[in-house]
């Protein structure tokens, strides 16, 4: 470790650099993976990327929560063709997604996926880019899930 340096705890309690993190729930518990910070994230909270990264696995959002991209680029990384976001739960009412970027990098299907019988009424996407795929959004293939 260099002299300047700055190792600081996780809220997981990891040590890491302060250029490591990558996202902070509620502007101060940070993380050093976006879907670490969503998992401790409950509803009401705003989970904030804080720079851009690549996802080898859909990020799974649970209801209620909000993913604030801080007009950074999630982008899959080399070798991954599967979903970004994953809204994978029966109960996903009320995500916000915003000021993001979700760049599919050529994936050959879409980048957001609501599966069947999923219930995402409240769903928000306000300045989000989807860039680099086929398609931006897969709905369920029996057409129902609830956009409310």
């Amino acid at each position: 470790m260099a002299a300047n340096e700055t190792i600081s705890k996780t809220a997981n309690g990891d040590l890491a650099k302060n250029e490591d993190f990558v996202a902070e729930v509620n502007g101060y518990d940070k993380y050093t993976s976006l879907q670490s910070a969503i998992d401790a994230a409950t509803a009401g909270n705003t989970v904030k990327l804080l720079k851009n990264i690549e996802v080898s696995s859909a990020i799974t959002v649970p209801a209620g929560v909000t993913i604030d991209g801080g007009n950074h680029i999630i982008t899959s990384a080399e070798g991954y063709s599967g979903y970004i976001i994953n809204l994978n739960n029966a109960d996903s009412k009320n995500i916000t997604l915003k000021n993001l970027v979700l760049d599919g990098k050529e994936y050959n299907g879409p980048i957001l996926k609501v599966p069947q019988k999923s219930d995402i009424s409240g769903f928000t996407a306000n300045a989000v880019v989807f860039r680099n795929a086929k398609h931006g959004v897969y709905l369920g293939n029996d057409n129902s899930a609830n956009l409310g």
